[in-house]
């Protein structure tokens, strides 16, 4: 059985007033809080996700440098030997043949100063050129860093140590070094999980796992655009990321330009906590509305029905109705004013009667030409005027002012008494004087 509410209260124009103002008072603060928490929960998620990218970005960055002096000992250790041939355990240290996920050099080349260049793993192409600045420090016995950013190929990132220093320096070990190693991409993926990787040397992307995306790079400090912050937001071809940025600085150890290690994570994912927080709140809220409408129904109904049970009870006593009696148990000061309310209607119905009795009664004296039939009805309708039990009348007998004529009645027997009665003069004297 469905229950209905009675709204027949909000057809006043106070009742329209009070129930606006407690819907407004109710929507308003629900609204802003609704407003409020879903912002800062956002936010909050929002921030702890650009926290933990950025962290993360550290990480793979510390990761990369750490891997490229692991590279540089490497090869400083294959330096170090009095012979360099391609024996097997040249081989097992530079390409980790024990565990070909962890592959580190490609190609490994020991290249002479006094005679013909030795291959020692693999083949050694499309090295680069050194910098004057490059070639003085190789001299003076520091590791060099190169990227070769040859249109319609792939970047790759050759690592160059020198053997000995100064004019004793026999010659240059050139490893051209396995990028998805280096990375921890591919089969070694050492990426946090749902983020994107993206490696620039300057301005030229050296790796990149999200090709098809036109990622601002200005944003990141690559260009002259340098931010202090080390996160962005930006927006791809389906979705939001969010992403940050750490620079990895090699000039000092490896003579080469600083890379800017980034990572992106779509804003979705970072968001994904709050997906169920999302459905279950607006319901929330939507609930919570409908409780405050109909908690204001039944308190503006509960302050309400008095008034209305008042106006009903005004207009009747306005009709002429003073039988009326308002009812209300509300235990109230609306309890309290319907019992003064009845007490003032006994009060008009009394003098009302009262007023159309004595109406009456003149102009039954004024009418009438039988003195008996006026002090009959005299007796009949007194007690409608006066509150008493038994009403008397006194007539003075003409021919003796020491005697009068006493008519007695008994409105609830109907019975009437007749009797003469004697005064003293001193009776005269007060009914003279009075």
């Amino acid at each position: 059985m469905a229950m209905k509410i009675d709204i027949s209260f909000l057809q006043s124009k106070v009742a329209h007033r009070v129930f606006f103002l407690f819907v407004c008072c109710a929507l308003i603060p629900i609204g802003l809080l609704a407003y409020v928490s879903f912002t800062q929960v956002t936010n909050q998620l929002t921030l702890q996700g650009q926290k933990r990218l950025q962290q993360a970005t550290k990480a793979v960055g510390m990761s990369i440098l750490e891997r490229l002096l692991f590279i540089q000992a490497e090869m400083n250790l294959i330096g170090s030997n009095r012979e360099l041939q391609p024996p097997a355990t040249v081989q097992a240290i530079s390409l980790g043949k024990d565990d070909p996920s962890q592959t580190r050099l490609d190609a490994l080349a020991f290249l002479r100063k006094a005679g013909p260049p030795a291959a020692l793993i693999g083949q050694v192409t499309n090295a680069p050129s050194l910098t004057e600045a490059q070639s003085k420090a190789l001299h003076a016995g520091q590791t060099v860093i190169l990227t070769d950013h040859e249109t319609g190929r792939a970047p790759e990132v050759f690592m160059l140590s020198p053997r000995g220093v100064g004019d004793t320096m026999e010659g240059v070990l050139v490893g051209k070094i396995n990028t998805a190693y280096l990375f921890g991409i591919g089969s070694t993926n050492m990426l946090p999980p749902m983020t994107e990787l993206l490696v620039l040397d300057g301005e030229t992307v050296l790796i990149n796992s999200l090709p098809e995306e036109p990622i601002p790079l200005s944003k990141t400090g690559a260009g002259k655009n340098h931010l202090s912050r080390r996160h962005f937001q930006w927006q791809g071809t389906d979705q939001t990321y969010l992403t940050s940025f750490w620079t990895i600085f090699l000039g000092s150890r490896f003579m080469a330009p600083s890379w800017t290690v980034i990572l992106s994570q779509s804003k979705a994912n970072i968001l994904a906590p709050i997906a169920k927080f999302n459905r279950v709140f607006p319901l929330v809220v939507l609930l919570s509305l409908w409780i405050v409408l109909l908690l204001s129904a039944v308190q503006i109904r509960r302050s309400l029905y008095p008034l209305k049970k008042l106006k009903e009870g005004t207009s009747s006593i306005a009709a002429g109705d003073f039988s009326t009696r308002v009812e209300i148990g509300t235990g109230d000061e609306f309890q309290t004013l319907a019992e003064s309310f009845n007490t003032m209607s006994g009060r008009l119905a009394k003098q009302f009667n009262a007023l159309t009795t004595i109406s009456e009664i003149d102009r039954a004296v004024l009418t009438a030409l039988d003195k008996e039939k006026i002090i009959d009805t005299v007796l009949t309708r007194i007690q409608d005027v006066v509150d008493c039990h038994i009403v008397g009348i006194a007539l003075a007998d003409q021919k003796s002012q020491n005697r009068l004529r006493l008519r007695v009645g008994d409105p609830e027997s109907g019975k009437k008494i007749s009797q003469r009665v004697g005064l003293t003069p001193r009776d005269v004297a007060q009914l003279r004087d009075n």
